[in-house]
């Protein structure tokens, strides 16, 4: 197992503090954010994977190449914003999602759920009730949630649907906050 790699690492190289991988995985929303740049806060390797236009079904193979790749200790899985524009039923699109989270939660040792960030169009009515979904499912599955509702439209870009430099930076904040060291 994943965990037993990791343990036997250690004890081969005499450090105990090897340090954890993180996987931050999901659509367009998170492409500028910056691994590197989190690193120091979150002690730990920090990895991003935006998948452009890839909706929540999608995802899952993005994911498995991402967990076969990198062996991530924790994946942030951010995703879903694609789905809204396709998708009617939005308990589709939060049970895509928990299904895909609760699918790699045997395989690391946290999973969290970023929720979707807000939008400026006729869809953020929409993302709010899969925000409220997922965090129900969250509880439910016993999985990890990152709420974004301190990100406002005024750090959205001019088209009103990916973030600005201060909205990148708000969320990558989140992410550190939420992710236990």
């Amino acid at each position: 197992s994943l965990h037993s790699q990791q343990s036997e690492k250690s004890t081969k190289n005499g450090n105990k503090n090897v340090k954890k991988n993180i996987l931050i995985v999901g659509d367009s929303i998170i492409r500028d954010i910056e691994g590197w740049r989190m690193k120091k806060r979150m002690k730990s390797f920090v990895s991003v994977k935006s998948i452009s236009g890839a909706s929540s079904k999608a995802m899952v193979h993005h994911v498995r190449g991402c967990l076969t790749d990198l062996t991530p200790d924790r994946v942030i899985l951010h995703c879903g914003t694609n789905s809204l524009k396709e998708e009617k039923n939005l308990e589709i699109i939060a049970d895509d999602i928990i299904n895909l989270a609760v699918s790699i939660k045997s395989e690391v040792e946290e999973v969290y759920v970023s929720e979707l960030t807000i939008r400026n169009d006729n869809l953020n009515e929409k993302r709010k009730k899969v925000n409220e979904m997922l965090r129900t499912k969250c509880k439910e599955k016993d999985l990890l949630n990152i709420q974004h509702d301190n990100i406002t439209l005024n750090m959205l870009n001019s088209k009103g649907l990916h973030l600005n430099e201060y909205g990148s930076t708000r969320l990558a904040n989140n992410f550190c906050f939420n992710v236990s060291n």
